[in-house]
């Protein structure tokens, strides 16, 4: 019976559903999307090695433009690289480096914008890079700084797209250098592509940016994941040392994990996510104020129906239950319906932005649960009120 009377009000029926499936569609499109990307960004975290460290003369975590302190600090060193090497029992490997941004040529073809990273010979093994092709430098290479360089994917594909690029050479800044080693590919880690960089002796791009002794950050690999602990506080204990920094006085440096790194994620995607999900709230209550004003507008055509039903035995919590049951079924309906809208949506995204999807049997349970509560909570006063008309005055409704 809820079933025949929602179908024979087609239009206002659907007309009410709308509300409820946009609000839904926009919840499983954003599930969809978050769900992909938390994914993939655990792997590609997880690729930079288990619990690598980075440490830098500022506070932990990923700095954007101007808010780093502006309190000045002491430099990191190559020193103090060699003596976390040294001194640190829980490291595995250790790169000191120093990093800018520019461009690469080769035969009359220039790259885009790239990292450029002046590193020792513990890169690889400290940052987990592995060649394609070639080799990587030597530490020798590093201390008599040889001219030669590492690229990434990125720039190897546009520079050499014919071939690896091994034993070319590459202009950078009136400088040429020798490609020896040409880096695996790894895609992209929150957004930016990891492959767009070259690596050159730090010894080398020290002298050219006027750099002497000092480094940007450094990158500390543990000897497993049990090690990331210690290490960090072997790293701590070392560096205050060689800082002089009193024992009632605070770090002046920071060290950054993988942890930091997915904090950032989470707070980048989470405005967004919660920006989404107020929006589509406002979706759900005016799909849910629809729902009640469809059902009010139900009982009053429907005065006589209810009349006859009770004049014929009909209980109160039969008619409440009718009513409630197409309200219910309206909403829950709405949800199906927005569930495959949010696929859709999702699949938009995925197409233009080439992101990974991923929604759990949890998050459609959810929605569906969202759906028929929101039956219930907006349906129950029209069909208490329905099951509350008197049977001879009903009968009497014209």
């Amino acid at each position: 019976m809820a079933l025949e009377a929602l179908v024979s009000t087609k239009m206002r029926s659907m007309l009410t559903l709308l509300g409820l499936m946009i609000g839904v569609g926009a919840v499983i499109a954003m599930m969809a999307v978050i769900g992909g990307l938390n994914g993939t960004v655990k792997k590609q975290i997880a690729s930079l090695g288990s619990g690598v460290l980075y440490v830098s003369k500022y506070e932990a975590g990923v700095h954007f433009g101007d808010d780093r302190p502006r309190k000045p600090r002491k430099d990191l060193v190559v020193a103090d690289a060699v003596a976390i090497a040294e001194f640190c029992p829980s490291a595995a490997g250790v790169s000191p480096e120093i990093q800018d941004m520019g461009y690469l040529k080769a035969g009359g073809v220039k790259s885009s914008i790239l990292t450029l990273v002046g590193a020792t010979g513990g890169f690889a093994e400290a940052n987990g890079w592995e060649p394609e092709a070639g080799r990587l430098y030597t530490d020798d290479e590093v201390k008599h700084r040889a001219p030669v360089c590492v690229l990434g994917a990125g720039p190897a594909g546009v520079l050499f797209p014919s071939g690896s690029g091994v034993g070319q050479w590459v202009d950078y800044d009136g400088h040429r250098f020798l490609v020896v080693g040409v880096l695996k590919a790894k895609g992209k880690l929150l957004g930016q592509n990891q492959d767009d960089f070259a690596v050159f002796p730090l010894s080398l791009l020290a002298r050219q940016w006027n750099y002497g002794q000092i480094v940007d950050y450094m990158v500390i690999r543990p000897r497993g994941p049990q090690s990331v602990e210690p290490l960090r506080d072997e790293i701590t204990e070392l560096l205050r040392r060689r800082r002089g920094v009193r024992a009632d006085q605070p770090d002046d440096f920071g060290i950054t994990s993988q942890a930091e790194l997915m904090d950032l994620y989470n707070k980048l995607t989470g405005v967004f996510f919660l920006v989404t999900i107020l929006l589509s709230s406002i979706g759900l209550l005016v799909g849910g104020i629809g729902v009640m004003n469809m059902m009010l507008v139900s009982v009053r055509e429907r005065t006589r129906e209810i009349g006859v039903r009770a004049a014929l035995g009909a209980r109160r919590r039969d008619i409440l239950g009718q009513f409630l049951t197409e309200a219910v079924t309206l909403t829950v309906v709405g949800g199906v319906l927005g569930i495959g809208l949010g696929y859709g949506l999702a699949g938009v995204v995925s197409a233009l932005f080439h992101a990974p999807l991923a929604v759990s049997p949890g998050a459609i349970a959810l929605a569906l649960g969202i759906s028929g509560g929101i039956g219930i909570f907006f349906g129950w006063y029209p069909a208490y009120r329905a099951s509350r008309l008197d049977p001879v005055e009903a009968l009497r409704f014209e």
